[in-house]
């Protein structure tokens, strides 16, 4: 009896030592993906009285005047990008003695002049709204391509003016007028052009194109 479990134990022994032979082996290697230097844009503004009067920017008074000048700078790192920007001015509501909400445009006058190098595109595939964009291109006609803005580019996107009526009175005192200046951007590599096929096509792009 002895001998047998002796034989049993060294059997036991021989199947453990011939399992713990086997082994793994890992071996890693790393691919280092690096990616492009990010967007960077900086949006440039400048406001400045045109008339001579008292009041400043910060607290216009009847008969104002002020231009506005927008545009935005590439910065040096930044990639290559395709860029669009709208603006919005917004009239912080004010009611007449009745309660009922006055019109700005009596009072306030806007123009807008859009620079040249801006495109407005419609990106809306909703025939019942709009979502108006102005894209920087270059070229005219079929010719038209957005434009491929760099590193360091400098592009001027509006030259306007807001001229305050003189007839403004006590209930427009502290209320406010919002310039939004908008600015999105897409880095141009694997990305096609979004005025390639067109501008009316435009509200089919890839990223751009609407809902």
């Amino acid at each position: 009896m002895k001998k047998f479990s002796i034989v049993l134990l060294g059997a036991v022994m021989s199947v453990f030592s011939f399992t713990f032979a086997w082994y793994v082996k890992t071996n890693t290697q790393y691919l280092n993906i690096k990616f492009a230097p990010p967007i960077v844009i900086n949006v440039t503004n400048e406001v400045s009285m045109v008339k001579p009067i008292d009041g400043s920017t910060d607290a216009l008074i009847p008969g104002s005047k002020i231009n506005m000048q927008l545009g935005i700078k590439m910065d040096e790192h930044s990639s290559n990008a395709y860029v669009r920007a709208k603006m919005t001015i917004v009239f912080e509501d004010v009611f007449d003695e009745n309660n009922q909400l006055i019109q700005w445009d009596e009072f306030v006058n806007v123009d807008n002049a859009i620079s040249p190098n801006w495109e407005p595109v419609n990106f809306s595939k909703d025939p019942m709204k709009d979502d108006i964009w102005y894209v920087c291109r270059t070229g005219s006609g079929s010719q038209m391509v957005a434009r491929e803005v760099s590193p360091g580019d400098e592009i001027t996107f509006a030259n306007g003016t807001i001229d305050l009526s003189l007839d403004l009175d006590n209930r427009f005192a502290d209320k406010e007028i919002k310039i939004a200046f908008v600015v999105e951007s897409i880095q141009t590599v694997g990305v096609s052009d979004p005025l390639a096929g067109g501008k009316e096509n435009a509200k089919y792009h890839e990223v751009w194109g609407g809902k």
